[in-house]
């Protein structure tokens, strides 16, 4: 979501669309309104999530 720090996981992908799960809800998405994200964790290899850049889907 624009301006939000919400982040999902992508299960998904339909063309030039994506459906990410964000909680238990999924969502449709723009491939191009994803944003790449990493989580980085003092004991972990970091992990690779998307957080929208767009609201609404």
């Amino acid at each position: 979501m624009k301006n939000s720090h919400q982040t999902g996981t992508i299960i998904e992908l339909r063309g030039r669309k994506a459906i990410v799960k964000m909680g238990l809800i999924p969502i449709t998405i723009n491939i191009s309104d994803l944003v790449l994200i990493q989580e980085k964790t003092k004991s972990e290899s970091p992990k690779i999530a998307y957080e929208s850049k767009t609201t609404g889907s």
